[in-house]
């Protein structure tokens, strides 16, 4: 797994890790943000071609696209848990 570092305005590390490219669209990428001021840990979904966030979700340990890549699926215990996706 890639980790990449990113300076946040005081200089501080925050750390993204990606996590899946979109089945269906190839600039949209879900990847886990670790903050350096011990933030919660979250996901983001991420147009890589525009730079920007399009969507937050809390911290899940097993996450994937759905296979038309219109949901996130989360697991949480027993149950899965389809997250609408913003793509725009």
């Amino acid at each position: 797994m890639y980790n990449f570092s990113a300076l946040d305005e005081e200089g501080k590390d925050d750390v993204y890790t990606p996590v899946q490219w979109n089945p269906k669209h190839d600039s949209i990428l879900l990847r886990e943000y670790f903050p350096q001021h011990n933030g919660p840990r979250i996901l983001q979904v991420f147009d890589v071609r525009r730079g920007i966030v399009l969507q937050t979700l809390p911290h899940a340990d097993v996450v994937s696209w759905s296979p038309d890549g219109a949901d996130i699926i989360v697991a949480e215990g027993n149950t899965l848990i389809w997250h609408y996706a913003k793509l725009y």
